[in-house]
C-alpha cells in the first residue's frame, strides 16, 4: 500500500494479519501481479502489466529404476537439458546429474506448455493425471521406448503462469523500460523485465534494484 511516507505491506503469518512500514519495497513477484497485489495500481498504472503474457505449462517427474537404454551405438548419453526432435514439448532435464554419474537410478523433469491451446489453461486445469501422464510418457516413448518399464513413480505440477512467453515486438516495445522504473518507492525486479525466464536475468534485475534503493 503506497503512502506519502513510504509503502505499508500487509501480509498473513499464520493466520496473524501484520503489517509492516517500509521506505521502499523490492516487488520481486511476476509482473503481471501487480494489480492484483498493489493497491492504487490500477487506477493509475505506470505500466501495462497485462502485456507481460505467461502461458500455461505442466511439469513431470519420472522416477525411474534406471538409466533409458541407448538404440544405437551412435546415440549421445542423456544429458542435463535433453530436447527431443519435433516434439510439442519442451523437452526434460536429468534432474540427478549434479550427483556426477550416468548410471543407476534416476529422475527426470519433463516440461509440456499449453502454448498450442486456445484455452491452455482451462484445457490444462481439465486434464486428470492420467491424461497428463500419457501425454508425457508418450513423447518421451520416442526417444525412449523402455521407459514405461523404467518409471517407478511419475508426479505432475500444474502451473498456470508458468514463465514469461517470448512474443514479437514486445522486447522492443519499450514496455520493459517503463516497468524497470520505481513507482511511489516501490522496485520492480523480476526475470519478466527481460522478457525472457533466465536465472542471469532475475540476478540482475534483482541486484540493480537493490542498488535503486541503496542509492536513495
Amino acid at each position: 500500500v503506497p503512502t506519502e511516507k513510504g509503502i505499508d505491506v500487509v501480509t498473513m503469518n499464520g493466520n496473524e494479519l501484520r503489517g509492516i512500514h517500509c521506505e521502499h519495497v523490492i516487488y520481486a513477484a511476476p509482473v503481471f501481479t501487480a494489480p492484483f497485489a498493489i493497491r492504487g495500481f490500477r487506477d493509475a498504472p505506470p505500466f501495462d502489466a497485462g502485456a507481460f503474457q505467461h502461458n500455461a505449462w505442466f511439469v513431470a517427474n519420472l522416477h525411474l529404476k534406471d538409466r533409458p537404454a541407448q538404440r544405437f551405438k551412435r546415440d549421445f548419453p542423456l544429458a542435463w537439458d535433453n530436447v527431443l526432435y519435433e516434439s510439442p514439448g519442451l523437452g526434460y532435464v536429468t534432474a540427478t546429474h549434479q550427483k556426477g554419474i550416468d548410471y543407476g537410478p534416476t529422475i527426470l523433469t519433463y516440461y509440456y506448455p499449453m502454448c498450442a491451446e486456445p484455452n491452455g489453461r482451462t484445457t490444462l486445469f481439465n486434464y486428470d493425471w492420467k491424461q497428463l501422464a500419457d501425454v508425457c510418457l508418450t513423447d518421451l516413448a520416442r526417444a525412449h521406448p523402455d521407459i514405461y518399464d523404467l518409471c517407478d513413480r511419475l508426479d505432475v505440477m500444474r502451473w498456470g503462469h508458468a514463465m514469461i512467453s517470448p512474443r514479437p515486438n514486445f522486447i522492443w516495445s519499450g514496455i520493459k523500460e517503463k516497468a524497470t522504473k520505481p513507482w511511489r518507492n516501490i522496485h520492480f525486479a523480476h526475470t519478466d523485465l527481460s522478457g525472457v525466464a533466465l536465472f542471469e536475468e532475475a540476478f540482475y534485475h534483482g541486484l540493480r534494484a537493490a542498488n535503486e534503493v541503496l542509492s536513495k
